[in-house]
């Protein structure tokens, strides 16, 4: 016969409490069915547990033998319950993310971090195609990037905001008093670009390619804080997404005229976890603050 969780528990409980009655309020259930399940265990192993009296029970010497055990697994069944409701409750937790910019990125998880101060978080910084195959592969659980432009039926995508390129210049350079640029005012300049992974350099390197053109100089740097660093100490143009990083007051951000297409910043993860609790939330978050 086979020895079920709820015997071992309600022998457990028996021992523990001194009593039918006490382990049956201790369990919420009825002194019935803690006879039932005793039974059952002292059937299956063939050997008597309590000695009963009218004053409570006793462990026979079996029942001393087993009832570490049982105890032990009640104690660690109590203590996974318990975790898991903290789970649920979402007073601890973890989850992954990977930015490709730290603006609104910074934002947003500051805003959850305040909600949920117990979850730890994982934070990758990765370029937007890197980004969304962390996600693709289960690296991260969520990604906040540009947003693919091809379909890509696994994931779901929470849309944060829009943004177009922008030139990033001195604030004392001869252009900064231009209401917009065209590529061509720049190519005689340096110009300071993204990583060759970056979504910015994708676009630009297409660009540069369909009109025929390449600029003199170009500097290449690992992040857009190191491109507007760049900027504010006058050692070139760079071309960034508006509102990617925080401005430098030495520098104004003008519109680029080839440039000038939307470009989908967004939350996004793989779609049998967007309904995980701890990413559910997460996409809640985001979009109370873009609401």
């Amino acid at each position: 016969m086979k020895i079920s969780r709820h015997q071992i528990i309600a022998f457990a409980t028996v021992a523990r409490e001194g009593g039918f009655s006490k382990a049956a309020k201790r369990l919420n259930i009825g002194q019935s069915a803690i006879t039932q399940h005793i039974a059952a265990f002292e059937e299956a192993i063939g050997s008597q547990l309590f000695f009963r009296s009218r004053t409570g029970v006793q462990l026979t010497f079996v029942g001393r033998e087993l009832f570490s055990l049982a105890d032990q697994i009640h104690v660690l069944e109590e203590q996974l319950f318990e975790k898991a409701h903290q789970y649920i409750n979402l007073k601890e937790g973890h989850i992954s993310l990977c930015i490709s910019t730290s603006r609104p990125a910074m934002g947003i998880i500051a805003a959850f971090k305040k909600q949920f101060p117990g979850i730890n978080i994982d934070l990758t910084v990765a370029p937007w195609r890197d980004a969304l195959k962390l996600v693709q592969i289960r690296k991260v659980d969520v990604a906040i990037a540009i947003k693919p432009k091809e379909k890509t039926s696994t994931l779901y995508c929470q849309d944060i905001e829009e943004r177009s390129f922008m030139a990033i210049l001195p604030s004392q350079h001869p252009l900064s008093r231009c209401k917009e640029l065209t590529l061509y005012d720049l190519l005689a300049e340096t110009i300071i670009l993204s990583c060759e992974s970056s979504y910015t350099r994708f676009c630009t390197d297409k660009l540069f390619k369909q009109l025929g053109v390449a600029p003199n100089n170009i500097l290449t740097t690992n992040t857009y804080e190191m491109m507007f660093e760049a900027v504010a100490h006058g050692l070139g143009i760079a071309i960034a997404l508006e509102h990617a990083s925080t401005t430098y007051q030495a520098t104004v951000a003008i519109p680029i005229k080839e440039l000038s297409e939307k470009h989908t910043n967004s939350v996004f993860c793989l779609k049998n976890k967007a309904s995980l609790r701890i990413i559910h939330n997460f996409m809640d978050v985001t979009a109370s603050l873009v609401g």
